[in-house]
């Protein structure tokens, strides 16, 4: 079984980390002690921001004018479509449509992990995995 975990050719070293263990793909950082969010961010190698940049196509560079055929700008922007791009490394990571709509999403994500922390902080059984205030 495959670990697809990725590999970070800038850092050399594996997203993954695990506490006081090894896991079963012998991968990735040990820790010793339970870090908290911020710090696990860190030791999985995944601390970077993804910032959205404009998306842009060639286009065929022959425009077409009343005054006859240009030769043009052949660098197209795709109006209201975004690529997210990593900090660390300007690896593409996808590309998005309609601002408001990603914005949106993002905005229902944050609400999301919001309440799941808080789910884990009242509870008794797992309240040690996160910092408390």
């Amino acid at each position: 079984m495959a670990h697809n975990i990725h590999f970070n050719e800038r850092t050399g070293k594996h997203s993954f980390f695990s506490v006081q263990q090894k896991a079963w793909h012998g991968l990735g950082q040990i820790v010793e002690q339970y870090p908290t969010s911020e710090e696990a961010i860190k030791h999985a190698g995944l601390d970077y921001e993804v910032v959205e940049s404009p998306l842009f196509t060639k286009g065929s560079g022959i425009i077409e004018t009343s005054g006859g055929i240009e030769i043009g700008s052949s660098e197209l922007e795709v109006p209201n479509y975004f690529a997210n791009i990593r900090t660390d490394n300007n690896a593409v990571l996808g590309v998005v449509g309609i601002e408001s709509n990603y914005r949106r999403i993002k905005t229902d994500i944050l609400h999301i992990v919001e309440r799941e922390l808080e789910r884990i902080k009242n509870d008794p059984d797992l309240q040690h995995l996160v910092q408390q205030d």
